[in-house]
């Protein structure tokens, strides 16, 4: 099992509100790993 596996879906139960701000303002990085380098979010 993944961190992400893992993570997210106790996050996302933790925080059910949680949105991304500007989701047209997330910028990705990487090419093998990518991943966004910054996620705002508000709860």
């Amino acid at each position: 099992m993944s961190v992400a596996e893992a993570l997210l879906p106790a996050l996302l139960d933790r925080f059910p509100d949680m949105a991304l701000i500007d989701a047209g303002a997330v910028r990705w990085h990487g090419f093998t790993f990518r991943g966004p380098l910054a996620l705002p979010v508000r709860f």
